[in-house]
């Protein structure tokens, strides 16, 4: 709003706006301010002269990326069978978890805390540490909003067939 001026050496003033884009009701939380978009009045003053100017600020609330909560993703235990670690292709739930939304970018992380932040992406392909293992997913849309709770995939490797030669028929 101040452009490159230092922005403490001012007082900010904000305003909500009625029908005709006239100031209405003063916002007196602006950093706790709930708005589902529309316009706000900034009035911008210098403290020491008193003198004042305003400007208009379009809000844009985005929307949060549409998730879907993705099946497990299973394989067989082919390599060094019984050890139950094998390498997965995670991006093979990307489709299930966006509904198709080429648009949305997914991640998968180990905890909770590095998919909140963004941090610590898996590699692809990702090779399991546990049977079972939960994977956390971060999915984020085109303005920047993000989704990373409630939505896990859990990785599963299956015990290969242990057949064995029966005696034989007479």
């Amino acid at each position: 709003v101040v452009n490159l001026a230092n922005p403490s050496d001012y007082d900010y003033t904000y305003f909500e706006t009625d029908a005709n884009g006239d100031k209405a009701a003063q916002i007196n939380a602006p950093t706790a301010y709930v708005s589902s978009g529309g316009t706000v009045i900034v009035v911008v003053t210098i403290p020491s002269t008193g003198c004042s100017s305003e400007v208009e600020i379009e809000l844009f609330v985005a929307p949060l990326p549409e998730v879907f909560q993705p099946a497990h993703l299973e394989v067989c235990d082919v390599d060094n069978p019984g050890d139950e670690i094998e390498f997965f292709y995670l991006d093979e739930a990307t489709e299930e978890i966006t509904g198709g939304d080429t648009s949305l970018t997914v991640t998968y992380h180990l905890t909770q805390e590095d998919a909140d932040e963004g941090e610590n992406a898996l590699e692809i392909p990702y090779e399991n540490t546990s049977n079972n293992q939960t994977i956390y997913i971060r999915v984020e849309n085109e303005f920047g909003c993000t989704v990373t709770t409630g939505i896990t995939l859990t990785l599963k490797v299956n015990p290969l067939p242990a057949p064995v030669t029966p005696d034989p028929l007479e």
